[in-house]
């Protein structure tokens, strides 16, 4: 490849992976500012009281739906006039429309050109909520995300989207107001890199102590406390399980042996097994070196069974 041909290579590369860190940021923002604006929101209800004619409570004059609606639009004002999110979101895009013919190929700048365009949020739109702005606006970020790591994978690199379009797929809120939102956050921000074999250990990790804290937190909740002195997940679900698993659920659906209790108890089990390999492999203990055959697949089934779980344990 001639010198200005493999320079213009790396130009497109930097400008690409800017793009696409960037991108991965503000998705994940978009996806967790629900539960964010409904806390604001909801703080905010002895204001909206005033507005409404001084009642005791906004509940007294909507329907849980409109609460719901007016709360998420209140934190989406404040996030807005207090920080300016969005209008960074919408630079982002814009600039990233306005790049995309000189860093993508024919092909892919087709695709790009294809994709829904820009629209800015507002809280006065009576045809769509802003949580669903917020949803179609999480869309056009992915869809340009995904061209543009597909434009890198053409030029022999890769960068690894998945963290980002998966967790804002699935997303962490049902943990939002169990954990405390630092602890959380420190969880999800190891869980999202998988990048090298270290990062992938420290993945798995992260995701057994997210299933255990969320365990500790529900076993506080219902008083249950686990016999052994030492206790692993095993042991602090056998303690919950009373607490979370209705017998009369079973009966109804056919299942004599636990069928429900099985099936979640098993996906401990996973979450347990890949804990006690990261310990294995761990540098600290003993080891120099992560080994060659941990990949970000063993992270990924580690961090998704986490999510399943939790999600039942909250639920």
């Amino acid at each position: 490849m001639p010198v200005d041909e493999d320079y213009a290579r790396e130009e497109r590369i930097r400008r690409l992976r800017r793009i696409v860190t960037a991108g991965q940021a503000h998705l994940l923002y978009v996806h967790e500012a629900v539960p964010t604006y409904l806390r604001l929101g909801t703080m905010s209800d002895e204001s909206t009281n005033r507005l409404f004619g001084g009642h005791d409570t906004f509940a007294e004059l909507a329907t849980p739906e409109l609460q719901r609606e007016t709360h998420v639009s209140i934190g989406w004002m404040v996030d807005q006039h207090s920080h300016g999110t969005y209008t960074r979101i919408y630079r982002w895009i814009a600039d990233s429309d306005n790049s995309s013919p000189r860093n993508l190929s024919d092909a892919l700048a087709l695709e790009y050109s294809r994709v829904p365009r820009l629209f800015q949020i507002t809280a006065t739109n009576s045809e769509e909520t802003v949580e669903s702005q917020l949803g179609r606006l999480a869309e056009l970020i992915e869809q340009r995300l995904l061209i543009f790591a597909a434009q890198l994978r053409i030029d022999g690199e890769f960068e690894d989207v998945t963290p980002a379009l998966r967790d804002a797929a699935g997303g962490w809120p049902h943990l939002r107001g169990q954990l405390p939102d630092s602890v959380l956050d420190g969880y999800l921000a190891t869980m999202r890199k998988r990048r090298t074999r270290s990062d992938i250990a420290g993945a798995i990790g992260a995701a057994k102590e997210v299933v255990e804290a969320t365990m500790k937190v529900l076993a506080a909740k219902h008083g249950a406390v686990p016999t052994a002195t030492a206790p692993d997940l095993h042991d602090w679900w056998r303690a919950l399980r009373p607490h979370l698993v209705d017998a009369q659920v079973e009966a109804a659906l056919g299942a004599r042996e636990g069928a429900v209790l099985k099936l979640i108890s098993g996906e401990v089990a996973t979450v347990q097994a890949l804990g006690e390999l990261r310990n294995r492999v761990g540098t600290g203990h003993g080891r120099t070196a992560h080994p060659a055959g941990l990949t970000a697949a063993h992270a990924l089934l580690a961090v998704d069974t986490a999510h399943t779980v939790t999600r039942f344990l909250v639920g």
